[in-house]
């Protein structure tokens, strides 16, 4: 995995807003998917697994459990996974791929640092469910690796 940097702005309402486009390359592979308005992409994923995730992208980070640096792109990734699964008249299997998703989030938390413990229970979260969590409302350069 590379070590990359970007910056991500926090707004109020648990939200975080991307500022630069992101480009990861993930093993949710076999779709073509978009995630849009009528005025604009936010996100699209490749038949490849190839995502990237375009400025003004809004999720709400780690509901849950803790938030920091080493989690908020890993967050970002599953928000957006999980939003392709989502999708109204979605064609991705969604058993299939909420595991898929739900692995790779672990494995990017391990990437970014994040300690075993804190892993296992973010896991636990995932599997049992999430509430949400406050954050500070300030822009930060984010570094990590994916």
């Amino acid at each position: 995995m590379q070590s990359r940097t970007t910056s991500v702005f926090f707004l109020k309402g648990y939200q975080y807003r991307l500022e630069e486009e992101i480009d990861i390359n993930t093993p949710f592979t076999g779709f073509d998917a978009i995630i849009q308005t009528d005025e604009k992409v936010y996100a699209k994923i490749s038949k490849e697994g190839e995502l990237q995730v375009f400025p003004e992208y809004a999720w709400d980070g780690m509901t849950g459990w803790f938030e920091s640096k080493e989690t908020i792109i890993p967050s970002l990734v599953h928000d957006v996974l999980y939003q392709f699964i989502a999708e109204d008249g979605s064609e991705i299997p969604r058993e299939k791929y909420v595991k898929l998703t739900d692995k790779y989030f672990v494995k990017l938390l391990k990437a970014n640092d994040v300690s075993f413990i804190n892993r296992f229970f973010i896991k636990q979260g995932i599997r049992f469910g999430n509430a949400r969590t406050k954050f500070k409302h300030e822009k930060t350069a984010i570094k990590y690796k994916a």
